[in-house]
Order: structure tokens, then sequence, then C-alpha cells
């Protein structure tokens, strides 16, 4: 994570591009950019400070809150198509899990326009899925607000760390719903 304050420039010397830079603590696709070489990762950093007072003002944050203080990611682009993998785990069991594509506006932007459910990938795809969220043992997730159900997204990061002169950075290679 790239925290305020810090050059993009001397940061991340041995980043591979393209790169994923975006906001630690904003919602959906905010300012989430691909970046293929060093201009452009500076210039995504640059958008997003510029963009910040505004989008503090319309979502009611204060110049304090999480928002502007929590830095940006720089993550290596992992290429080729996104799905969301939804899933109701208890006591470490895998009750359900629904596997749906995700369509983006292509580009640079990350937006998303729209998706499939159920997703279109193969079986041999949705099987390894489907052994990956066993393994990842998340024990037990309840939340009943008001009797209904409630929208929740957890993130899994698996880390690569790219070294620097300043100590070490982790960079995120991925992130799972």
């Amino acid at each position: 994570m790239l925290p305020p304050g810090v050059s993009v420039l001397h940061s991340f010397p041995d980043a591979r591009y393209p790169v994923v830079v975006k906001p630690a603590a904003t919602a959906g696709s905010y300012c989430v950019t691909c970046a293929h070489n060093r201009a452009q990762l500076v210039e995504a950093v640059n958008q997003f400070r510029a963009r910040l007072p505004a989008y503090l003002a319309r979502m009611g944050h204060g110049a304090a809150s999480e928002c502007s203080t929590s830095g940006m990611i720089v993550e290596e682009l992992l290429a080729g198509s996104e799905v969301d993998v939804d899933c109701i785990v208890q006591d470490g069991q895998l009750l359900f899990a629904c596997v749906s594509d995700n369509h983006t506006s292509g580009g640079e932007a990350f937006v998303k326009t729209g998706g499939r459910c159920p997703s279109t990938r193969t079986p041999p795809a949705q099987e390894l899925w489907w052994a990956c969220l066993t393994a990842v043992r998340i024990h037990t997730i309840l939340f009943l607000l008001d009797h209904t159900i409630q929208n929740i997204q957890l993130r899994s990061t698996i880390q690569r760390t790219f070294s620097n002169n300043a100590g070490q950075r982790s960079l995120s290679q991925r992130d799972a719903r």
C-alpha cells in the first residue's frame, strides 16, 4: 500500500507493469485505474488526490476520514475475466456458493456494466473454485439485521512483496470476493 505523502516514483522500483491502482478505503470502482508504466501510475495517484475533496464531500466524509488517510493500493494486474463467488459458510462448511460473471466497460477504469448468473465458466473451473472456497476455512459469518439478509463483501488477499529503499511494501496481487 502506498501511504499518503509517499512518492510513487520511489516506492515501487521493481513493480511489474501493468498494475492496478486504487484507493485503499473507497467503495466500488471509484478511481480504480490500470497503469501500463510509471508515468501512468503517477497520473492515476495524482488524479485520485485531485478528486478526493469532491468524493469526501459527496460521501459525507471529513478530511480526517479513512478515505483520505489510508493511501493507495498498487496491485499486479491479473488478466482475464472477472467473476464474483458468493457463498454461505457455517462452522467451516460451505453450504452454498454461486459463481457469476462480471462484465466491465473495458479500458482503464474497470467499471462494472453487468453480469450473468450462473457463470458460463466450464464445470472444471467451477469445481476448482469450490475446492478453493472449502480450503479457505472461514469458520462462521452470520449477519442478521432486522430479520433481513444483508449484502456483505469479504475479500481474501494473496500478497506479493516488492522491496524498496524504505524497507518492504506489501502489494496485493489479487482480491477475491
